[in-house]
């Protein structure tokens, strides 16, 4: 039996792109059983449609996935779901890389394509570590930008540094968090220095 599984990372996404490469490589949907989940790939802990699959796996049937990043994230991982396939006498099959695990080709591209897939992800991870350093050490602020109005953030400094109240009820006076008013003050006297 033809078991398709899906995966979205987010809520908004949709399945149509994956059923769209399923259908065209010659898998007729009403023909399969097919798993749907919208979880991120990063845990397997989490994505129960995954374990629900897997548990229903039997000699002779076929995974059958888009691509191997819809089965996992980690080399670790696509090991380990992989394995567990295969020691039930079933296979994988990836349609855009061309990979079948029944066959020792295909176990070989399995191998070199998951190998090449997880250095992507280490070397793109090294490079967004590097460039939000760079852009902390130029001076760049991170984050979410403030949605308070700069008067209020300001007001509320020059009420705390009166020294008469503390940054909970300054906070509480102007309507913010008493760590936003700690980190207005902090960065003012930074300023100071």
């Amino acid at each position: 039996m033809n078991r398709i599984y899906i995966r979205c990372s987010t809520l908004e996404q949709e399945y149509s792109r994956q059923v769209y490469i399923i259908e065209k490589a010659g898998y007729v949907i009403a023909d399969c059983v097919i798993y749907e989940e919208k979880e991120s790939g990063k845990s397997t802990k989490k994505r129960h449609e995954l374990k629900r699959l897997l548990n229903d796996l039997q000699s002779g049937d076929s995974v059958i996935i888009t691509d191997l990043s819809r089965l996992a994230r980690s080399v670790r991982d696509l090991w380990e779901i992989s394995d567990e396939i295969v020691s039930k006498k079933a296979t994988l099959v990836s349609v855009k890389e061309n990979i079948d695990l029944a066959s020792p080709s295909g176990r070989l591209v399995f191998s070199m394509l998951s190998a090449i897939s997880q250095f992507e992800r280490d070397v793109l991870s090294e490079r967004t570590k590097d460039g939000l350093a760079a852009k902390r050490k130029s001076g760049v602020r991170l984050g979410r930008p403030n949605v308070i109005d700069e008067n209020i953030i300001e007001l509320s400094v020059i009420e705390y540094l009166k020294g008469q109240k503390t940054y909970k009820q300054v906070g509480k006076e102007f309507g913010i968090s008493d760590v936003t008013v700690f980190n207005a003050v902090k960065r003012y006297k930074e300023g100071q220095n």
